[in-house]
């Protein structure tokens, strides 16, 4: 029987601190849509996204929000927002978020924050291996893996570290556990920064490169 903490509440640390970033994660991101909601990033507005930051450390532990997280205490490490830092921090909260164009039009997309810069040469083969995630405006999920099928690569369901290619696409997913990025992205970004030669891409940077 499970131990229960000073609320009585099953105290579980691993799956409460999964549940503690799960929160911290869907509250940044609509935190993030409503200072970008007017289309301007008032500095009152960067200060607000400053100070949750600090006050919730444990965000750090999701892997797409530290990078956002290591940017922001960069920005303030001087403890002075000048405006072109201000305009730094909205492009990254539309990153989050997956850009403007989500937010004016009312529909989630896929963050854009852990895509690889510049973008990589799309390469296919044996040795590729291509992971999709959310939905694309190019088709189906059969239509995009018949694509990389045809070009001799392989196609996983689960990112590993096998995968060589994740492939966002355009529209957020009801499976994911926010309404930017789920499980794969995360275990993208964990992968890439512990040296692995993982690449992340949009679906614009795939099609266009078919």
């Amino acid at each position: 029987m499970a131990q229960l903490d000073e609320d009585g509440q099953p105290d579980l640390p691993v799956l409460n601190a999964a549940r503690r970033t799960l929160r911290d994660a869907s509250e940044l991101l609509g935190i993030a849509k409503g200072v970008l909601a007017d289309g301007v990033l008032h500095e009152v507005e960067a200060e607000l996204v400053n100070g949750w930051i600090r006050s919730h450390p444990d965000a750090a532990d999701d892997p797409v929000l530290r990078l956002l997280v290591r940017r922001v205490q960069h920005i303030f490490s001087d403890g002075h927002l000048d405006d072109d830092e201000r305009l730094e921090l909205k492009g990254l909260l539309e990153d989050l978020v997956g850009g403007r164009a989500p937010l004016t039009l009312g529909y989630d997309a896929s963050t854009v924050l852990p895509l690889d810069k510049p973008a990589p040469l799309m390469c296919y083969g044996r040795d590729e291996v291509y992971v999709f995630t959310g939905r694309f405006a190019y088709g189906t999920r059969r239509q995009v893996a018949r694509e990389i099928l045809e070009r001799q690569s392989e196609v996983d369901d689960a990112v590993t570290r096998r995968t060589t290619f994740v492939v966002l696409g355009s529209f957020g997913s009801r499976d994911w556990t926010t309404s930017s990025y789920g499980t794969k992205i995360r275990r993208a970004v964990e992968l890439r920064e512990s040296g692995f030669s993982v690449r992340i891409v949009c679906e614009d940077h795939w099609a266009s490169n078919l």
